[in-house]
């Protein structure tokens, strides 16, 4: 129970604080890139500090989003070069 209220109080505020500051000293568009990868984090941080198992649909899963991710930065980078 402890590590729940640990977990809810101090690494939820620091990564709010983390978010906001970041949002205030870089371009909000190239900060949400990174946003569809909190759900990855959150899985290494289950598996690392919870002991959580790791399942292979999982890292499939994962896998994906990161593949999505780097198209569509792909995609910016290659229209940003053309203009």
């Amino acid at each position: 129970m402890s590590f729940v209220l640990f977990y809810q109080v101090i690494l939820m505020t620091s990564a709010m604080v983390l978010w906001h500051y970041l949002s205030i000293k870089t371009n909000v568009s190239k900060l949400m890139m990174v946003h569809p990868l909190q759900p990855i984090f959150g899985i290494l941080g289950g598996v690392v500090l919870l002991k959580e198992a790791l399942y292979q649909q999982t890292i499939w899963g994962g896998l994906l989003v990161i593949l999505g991710i780097s198209i569509v930065t792909l995609r910016k980078a290659q229209k940003a070069s053309k203009t």
